[in-house]
């Protein structure tokens, strides 16, 4: 008797330790290829690219994308920008005034006295020794010696600039001409190589009462003809080097009573430009801006860098380890990187090659291939996916915030949606058949149907707590677990 009971208590733990965590043997197939938020990239030639981000990290291809390896900054501090003018110099500046270097391609990346404490948001250089940084606190700052101790001469200098507030970005055509761009509407622009600095203005007449624009990126193809962008959607071109800036019509989407944000933008010539937002928008111009066309990037994280590296190639990165790439000229894009700006909250494998993940946002991944490529789906649905079930390769169940039920008869390619009844979250769905199965929540939820969810009836828990999971062995016996410790 002893014997059976001991028995039975470890069936019952290893029922338990299934439910809650899954199979015992576990082995990731997919996950993001790089677990950071990309801030900047620099392709100084179409096979040379470096990306940089979160705590330091830094990412180089020197075969247009194919792979990819991790370079050591010496640092772990965010980094903000990074700039290459060939294949072996190149700069990248961050936060706490973090400023390296590299003449080797990134072999060894060397660590160069600081000229802040503020941080730094922009670089940009023509040659070797004279490198311009801008950033925090108005700050635009100078080297003339690459930013390696002189006798004699300072490693840094302060520039003097009619400016006020903070700089996000600097942008020199060639060795004389330059311009600088920041928060509250700050354009400034040098045409003695930064001498001295005047300020522009985008504002008009008609447009005084407008919300003011914190502009984050420059970008110059000719000493006329350049583009700045910015909060609000914003994307603003000038014809005579700055003298007047217009505003054009971006098709950036809407966020409350504002558009997101433009953090980037990249031209290859007059005519072919791409500028990428926040919520993961992407719009591209084959008319210099005349028409700005919204393309589906696939994502809802920031995209924040941006840069063509031929008529038709495009990269762009993004938080969240986000690697896009467009061989046309920014009208589709392919994910190099990144699965899903959402957490993951469930998977299920329906056979050994059809998966669907789960997650925040009403995100949905599915994967034919056995989870080496996912691709993301449409759900229609904006609250957190928190579990999904499958009976067998067509028909499964999903339940999650607001006490939702979806239903799924093709293998999770397309949902209808089923009432829970009660409209308190549901955490966890098992179905024993086609047609019984429950769903449990919070508050102690218990839902149960008997006919594949048509209708879905309340079952008293006497537990008012959080119920995370449920499993039914018969369709008399199952258990349901919770938080705090309930069984």
């Amino acid at each position: 008797m002893r014997h059976t009971h001991a028995t039975a208590a470890i069936c019952l733990s290893l029922m338990l330790t299934s439910l809650l965590f899954g199979c015992a043997k576990r082995e990731v197939v997919r996950q993001a290829d790089w677990e950071t938020d990309f801030r900047s990239l620099s392709f100084p030639t179409p096979t040379h690219g470096w990306f940089v981000g979160y705590k330091g990290l830094i990412a180089h291809t020197a075969d247009g994308g194919k792979s990819w390896v991790r370079q050591n900054g010496e640092t772990e501090v965010d980094l903000y920008a990074v700039h290459f003018s060939d294949e072996e110099h190149g700069w990248a500046v961050g936060e706490f005034g973090t400023v390296i270097a590299t003449d080797n391609g990134g072999r060894f990346w060397r660590t160069v006295d600081r000229p802040t404490q503020a941080a730094l948001r922009g670089l940009h250089f023509k040659n070797r020794t004279k490198i311009w940084l801008v950033g925090e606190f108005q700050d635009m700052l100078v080297t003339n010696t690459g930013g390696r101790p002189r006798i004699g001469a300072p490693t840094w200098q302060k520039q003097n600039t009619p400016g006020e507030f903070p700089l996000n970005d600097i942008f020199f055509l060639d060795q004389n001409k330059g311009w600088a761009v920041g928060e509250m509407e700050t354009i400034l622009h040098t045409t003695d190589g930064g001498a001295t600095w005047t300020e522009q203005s985008s504002l008009t007449e008609d447009m005084s009462d407008r919300l003011l624009i914190n502009y984050r990126r420059a970008e110059f193809v000719t000493d006329k003809v350049g583009w700045i962008g910015g909060t609000d959607g914003s994307i603003y071109k000038t014809i005579d080097s700055g003298a007047k800036w217009y505003r054009q019509e971006s098709n950036i989407p809407f966020t409350d009573h504002v558009r997101f944000a433009v953090n980037a933008l990249d031209f290859w010539d007059k005519d072919s430009g791409v500028a990428v937002a926040d919520g993961g928008h992407i719009v591209n111009t084959k008319d210099g801006g005349v028409t700005w066309t919204l393309r589906k990037s696939g994502f809802q994280t920031p995209m924040t860098g941006v840069q063509f590296t031929s008529k038709t190639d495009v990269w762009v990165c993004g938080w969240f380890g986000v690697i896009l790439h467009s061989a046309d000229g920014g009208e589709s894009w392919k994910t190099v990187s990144g699965i899903t700006a959402h957490n993951l909250e469930d998977v299920k494998f329906l056979d050994d090659k059809r998966a669907i993940a789960i997650g925040t946002g009403g995100t949905m991944l599915s994967s034919d291939d056995g989870g080496q490529t996912w691709i993301e789906q449409k759900t229609g649905q904006r609250d957190t996916i928190k579990s999904v079930y499958f009976v067998d390769e067509n028909e499964g169940w999903g339940v999650g915030e607001r006490g939702f039920v979806m239903h799924s008869t093709d293998g999770g390619r397309t949902w209808s949606y089923q009432t829970g009844g009660m409209g308190f979250q549901l955490n966890g769905v098992y179905f024993l058949d086609k047609q019984r199965g429950w769903a449990v929540g919070e508050l102690g939820s218990i839902l149960y149907t008997t006919d594949g969810g048509n209708r879905w009836a309340p079952q008293t828990s006497l537990e008012f707590q959080s119920l995370r999971a449920v499993h039914f062995v018969t369709e008399d016996v199952g258990w349901v677990v919770g938080w705090p410790g309930i069984i």
